[in-house]
């Protein structure tokens, strides 16, 4: 649990996450370089290589600011009244867990939301110990919030990423990775919806001025046809009863994904990022794999002894496909758990 110099005032350490939908969905404070130099000067941090307070830190080399001037605005936020190690306020005691955490940070965890009606929902977070915490910088600064546990993170990531098991048909959907750009193409080329027509002289018409699709247009779709994701009915081209419900998710312009970076306490270690991504509405997400890196629930399981306790989700195409595959995939509530809590309490 989180400990702090003060009683946790209700609801702070559950500082709302990547449940809420608002522009600033966390409390948000400003650390100036010069305030988090007198933290370190003070004692109060130790940050180390891999901590973004050291990269900020070394991006502004200039005189200090007057110290009295920075302890000032340091004990309006709560912190350096009296002894160095002390908050005066509750909201400085979670303040400086934050501070803490963020100078010596394991990981660096983005959730990425997309809607087609406006700019994406990114919230940065840094795993330190047990905590979770939101914070990105800047040039002005360190922008942090106050730290809830990676528990009630994993929770909070669960609720986001689940869909319903019967809401489509089966419990996963392969396909080519050229179809799907077909797809995407032909009805957003289209402006139909997953559950309209089009008539294949159109189809054939958008198919030949994208340029991002490769092959000719009768090919292409011949290829959609064959691999059971659409059929030719008397208006035109339709998903077939199978496909319907996935391809829904697909051009639903609405997606998640989440990527976790571990952090090197040698900054010159490059490290490949873990991501996951999710397509569709909240409610109705489906997890895609296999190609563009979202392959990486095999890399999650490595990540311990027990990987046989969960049967995979489906990452591997077949060893006779020649192409790239992707698998569309519907997480059971207790498969998604393990792998949420795999990614970021490991």
């Amino acid at each position: 649990m989180i400990e702090s110099a003060v009683q946790a005032p209700p609801g702070v350490s559950g500082a709302r996450a990547a449940n809420d939908n608002t522009d600033s969905p966390w409390p948000i404070v400003t650390f100036s370089p010069a305030e988090l130099a007198q933290l370190v000067r003070s004692e109060a941090i130790s940050p180390s290589p891999a901590s973004p307070i050291t990269t900020l830190l070394h991006g502004h080399p200039g005189p200090p600011d007057d110290t009295r001037a920075v302890c000032a605005r340091l004990e309006e936020k709560g912190l350096l009244r009296g002894a160095p190690y002390e908050p005066s306020s509750e909201m400085g005691a979670y303040l400086l867990l934050s501070l803490k955490a963020m100078a010596r940070p394991q990981a660096r965890l983005v959730v990425a939301r997309y809607t087609p009606e406006g700019e994406p929902s990114v919230l940065p977070l840094f795993l330190s110990g047990e905590l979770a915490v939101p914070a990105f910088i800047d040039d002005a600064g360190l922008h942090l919030g106050t730290p809830m546990e990676r528990s009630l993170l994993c929770d909070t990531l669960e609720d986001q990423l689940a869909g319903e098991e019967s809401s489509v048909t089966g419990d996963r959907l392969e396909l080519p990775f050229s179809a799907l750009e077909t797809i995407e193409g032909l009805w957003c080329g289209a402006e139909r919806a997953f559950d309209q027509a089009i008539p294949r002289d159109l189809a054939l018409e958008v198919l030949a001025h994208l340029p991002e699709v490769e092959g000719e247009p009768r090919d292409q779709v011949e290829e959609l046809l064959s691999c059971g994701l659409a059929v030719e009915a008397s208006d035109g081209l339709r998903f077939s009863y199978d496909a319907r419900p996935w391809m829904e998710r697909v051009l639903s312009g609405h997606s998640c994904e989440v990527s976790l970076t571990p952090l090197e306490e040698n900054p010159a270690v490059a490290t490949r990022p873990l991501r996951l991504l999710f397509l569709g509405a909240a409610g109705q997400r489906v997890l895609c794999s296999g190609q563009d890196g979202f392959d990486d629930l095999e890399s999650i399981l490595l990540k311990g002894q027990d990987r046989a306790v969960v049967p995979g989700p489906w990452t591997t195409p077949p060893a006779s496909s020649l192409e790239p595959t992707l698998t569309l995939s519907v997480l059971p509530h207790r498969v998604l758990r393990w792998y949420i809590r795999r990614l970021i309490q490991a």
